[in-house]
């Protein structure tokens, strides 16, 4: 299994883009120290770049006891039941977002070191990945917020989200759907 700087490297040979990695933890213990750390002309001058990108690959995240920010301890169960009372559904890039796709305010903001959800959206063309039928709510929200331009998918989430689109008060409807995989 590749490292995150690894597929980085490859992507960017692949597209003939020059890779930059962020020499950074993704939240750290205070905003003090996220403060200071981004006083760090590495990492500053990296987010400067992130925010001017023509384009930005994301991953979709669940807030979930599963999710990989729980089992790496980026956050405490405390804190994601602190951000799932908040409406929090769904992350890009460590930045919540509720049903509608709107930014969670939550003190864990103040200690991430990276784009805020503004800062990702002014990005041309962000494309989404994600999937699986855990995934449908939070998917639906990114759309509904515009967090992603393109999104990456499997082929019955993409016919949930169809279905969705033709009955947007029937989301149970959409996933029930998806739970067979048919739509007519």
């Amino acid at each position: 299994e590749a490292a995150g700087g690894d597929l980085a490297l490859r992507m960017a040979t692949i597209f003939g883009a020059r890779m930059r990695l962020l020499w950074s933890p993704s939240v750290v213990s205070s905003k003090l120290v996220r403060d200071a750390l981004m006083q760090d002309a590495n990492i500053s001058e990296t987010l400067t770049l992130a925010a001017r990108a023509d384009c930005a690959l994301v991953g979709i995240g669940s807030p979930t006891p599963n999710s990989v920010v729980i089992q790496s301890g980026m956050l405490t169960i405390n804190e994601l039941d602190e951000l799932r009372t908040l409406g929090a559904v769904g992350d890009i890039a460590l930045r919540f977002f509720d049903a509608r796709g709107q930014a969670v305010n939550h003190p864990i903001n103040e200690r991430i070191i990276g784009l805020e959800l503004a800062e990702i959206q002014r990005i041309p063309r962000v494309i989404g990945v994600a999937g699986g039928s855990e995934k449908f709510e939070v998917i639906r929200a990114a759309l509904r917020g515009r967090l992603i331009d393109v999104l990456v998918t499997d082929e019955h989430m993409a016919y949930a989200l169809l279905a969705d689109l033709q009955n947007p008060d029937g989301s149970l409807e959409a996933q029930k759907q998806f739970a067979g995989g048919s739509v007519a």
